[in-house]
């Protein structure tokens, strides 16, 4: 079997990330992309920190597995 980047990508995210659904008004999609554009982030990342903050935790990744492309 050939080696197919896009197959172990999508492997390594389900096996290491939790992807949670977050359901908004359609009316809001626009004001979220729009703090993501003007902050520089994604929209994952902005729910990310809001939840930390709201919180108190720290979500923040200790040690990436993806060091030295292994």
């Amino acid at each position: 079997m050939a080696f197919n980047q896009q197959e172990y990508l999508n492997k390594y995210l389900r096996e290491n990330y939790y992807k949670p659904t977050v359901r908004v008004p359609k009316e809001k999609k626009e004001i979220i992309e729009a703090v993501a554009l003007k902050t520089g982030k994604g929209v994952s990342q902005l729910f990310v920190e809001a939840f930390e903050r709201q919180y108190h935790v720290d979500l923040t990744i200790v040690e990436s597995k993806l060091v030295d492309g292994k």
